[in-house]
């Protein structure tokens, strides 16, 4: 089925070298990397732990994140120098935030209640209680991201939240508008170690694993459709297609693409004025087809390019994580839409977005599942 999908010309399929001609970008990132940190306390403190919650079975990527960090003491030139912060995300504006409470449980406090604090907002601001009921103080909260981001910071003056500085774990059960997130399975809380969140290195080669896996699948599907080699000779074809017909958005993207690809073999000055070049016709070939039947192709030209050249001299991965969810949108075919996931994911990743680059990778998995799961029953029923 991917076969059929992807009558594809062969200027996207070896982008993926387009970047390392712009191995210094890199270089220069990791150096600046060493030497540049913002402190925690500015940005609340290290984090403890965080959820992700898919919102949409589909191929959206709704979601509702909600980041515990550790304390915060002795912070400078904030308004509170101890603090505790927590954190509450949707993807997009929600009015669901101006309606929240968060009931939080200490482990080091009376085990005889199921809760100990009680945070709730509401557009008037947020107040903390204790179990019993009774107003322990106001918290600072804003509203953030147009509205899709609601930060809360606990001021830790009362000695019963200045627990939290000594509980090893905590347990959070949060509701908006009434309904519970999370764990509406289940009546079961959050439950976050009290400790600066380490990175997964093993989930993290995973990922990468994975993503080059689908990456390897999709090369093999798509060789028979390599077309010829010579990047001149393609552009030359294109161009003389586009000269015939200034819409013809199919050879307008494929001549983009070879654009960029030119740019791989370049100097770093013409690389640049390529690469740039190439989005004139790759943005054109996008508006063009949208809608049409040969979208996907354009789409997967575009998108392998920005996936394919460095963020920080071009900054088109977001661009390209887009363009790949548009593609999972337009397939039945679940082995291409795990491949436009993975790819999404870690184009996510390059631009900094591990929350979207995380939502991408799970549902990138879940396809892949589906396809094998797919091609086993063939197999049996055959």
């Amino acid at each position: 089925m991917i076969k059929k999908i992807l009558t594809i010309n062969a200027a996207f399929i070896c982008l993926f070298g387009v970047s390392l001609f712009f191995f210094f970008d890199t270089q220069l990132d990791s150096l600046l990397g060493k030497h540049l940190r913002v402190h925690p306390s500015f940005t609340g403190g290290e984090v403890a732990e965080e959820f992700i919650e898919t919102l949409d079975e589909g191929d959206s990527l709704d979601f509702v994140k909600y980041t515990v960090f550790q304390p915060v003491i002795n912070a400078k030139w904030v308004d509170n120098s101890e603090y505790w912060q927590l954190v509450l995300d949707y993807k997009k504006r929600t009015e669901t935030l101006k309606n929240a409470v968060i009931y939080i449980d200490f482990d080091n406090i009376s085990e005889n209640q199921t809760w100990d604090y009680e945070v709730e907002v509401s557009e008037n601001g947020a107040k903390i209680y204790d179990y019993a009921k009774n107003f322990v103080c106001d918290a600072q909260f804003l509203y953030l991201e147009e509205g899709s981001q609601l930060k809360i910071r606990i001021p830790l003056k009362d000695q019963g939240l200045q627990r939290v500085l000594g509980a090893k774990k905590t347990r959070h059960y949060i509701l908006a508008d009434g309904k519970p997130l999370f764990n509406e399975e289940n009546s079961s809380p959050l439950e976050v170690e009290m400790k600066v969140q380490k990175k997964d290195k093993a989930s993290e080669k995973e990922d990468e694993a994975f993503i080059n896996q689908m990456k390897e699948i999709f090369e093999e599907a798509t060789k028979s459709y390599s077309g010829s080699d010579s990047i001149e000779e393609n552009l030359a074809c294109y161009k003389q297609k586009i000269d015939e017909n200034p819409e013809d958005f199919s050879s307008l993207a494929n001549y983009g693409a070879n654009l960029a690809k030119k740019g791989g073999n370049s100097s770093v000055i013409q690389a640049v004025m390529l690469v740039n070049e190439s989005y004139t016709y790759l943005d054109k070939a996008a508006e063009l087809a949208f809608g049409q039947d040969g979208e996907i192709e354009v789409l997967l030209n575009r998108a392998s390019v920005s996936a394919s050249v460095p963020e920080g001299v071009f900054g088109k991965s977001e661009s390209g994580a887009k363009d790949f969810i548009r593609l999972a949108s337009l397939s039945d075919d679940s082995g291409f839409k795990a491949y436009c996931w993975a790819m999404a994911g870690d184009c996510y990743k390059k631009c900094g977005k591990s929350t979207l680059s995380t939502i991408s990778l799970q549902k990138a998995k879940k396809s892949a599942k589906i396809k094998l799961e797919k091609m086993s029953n063939e197999n049996n029923d055959s």
